[in-house]
């Protein structure tokens, strides 16, 4: 017979916010023995290029900036001792009032139950 754990579950828009965000309280539940979850909706793939370029700069590389990111969560996953990380997939919206939120694939265009269902995964 086996004993639950307890289980924190955050869940972020972006990789990276489980650094900006909840980092701090991850690592000190995960120190004392609570499983950690992380779940990321989006790819990330409107923040800063590797390049540097913003997202709004027609040479910016959302490709590469998802990969970059995806990798940068997995080292943070690493660094933070979280015990799973699921990353969703969403295509990032992008911030408040920019043509991208206009995408039907968007994070923001999801309906809620979808992602609420794949959260509870």
């Amino acid at each position: 017979m086996s004993v639950a754990r307890d289980t924190l579950v955050c869940v972020h828009a972006h990789p990276d916010d489980e650094a900006l965000f909840t980092g701090g309280t991850q690592a000190r539940f995960g120190a004392e023995g609570i499983r950690q979850v992380l779940v990321t909706c989006t790819d990330g793939s409107l923040g800063f290029d590797p390049k540097g370029l913003t997202p709004l700069d027609p040479l910016h590389d959302s490709a590469a900036t998802a990969s970059t990111r995806s990798f940068e969560l997995r080292a943070s996953a690493a660094v933070l001792g979280l015990d799973r990380v699921v990353e969703l997939g969403y295509r990032d919206s992008g911030m408040s009032g920019w043509p991208t939120n206009g995408a039907p694939d968007a994070f923001i265009n999801q309906p809620v139950e979808e992602v609420a269902e794949r959260i509870l995964e």
